[in-house]
């Protein structure tokens, strides 16, 4: 597979990317900022159990998605490791 942050610049990231923001209202849902640059954050990640492989960040179900502003997603991922299921 594709280095993953090579898959967050493909068309069908930005694609679900554009999609989550807009059903977020374009606000973080952290702190409520719209302002600046807005990430589609995955609340989890998914390994296939089988074979150990990633999912495709575009694959996953909206509702484990959310989006954050680049501030709340960089202290984020500072404070909190993003839990990996076996799927």
């Amino acid at each position: 597979m594709q280095e993953y942050s090579k898959l967050l610049s493909t068309p069908q990231w930005k694609e679900f990317s554009n999609r989550v923001k807009s059903r977020d209202g374009r606000k973080c849902q952290c702190c409520g900022t719209s302002t600046g640059p807005l990430h589609a954050h995955h609340m989890q990640y998914h390994v296939n159990s089988v074979t150990g492989a990633k999912k495709l960040p575009w694959s996953y179900p909206m509702d484990v998605m959310t989006t954050l502003c680049k501030r709340c997603h960089d202290n984020g991922h500072k404070v909190y490791k993003v839990p990996t299921l076996r799927v």
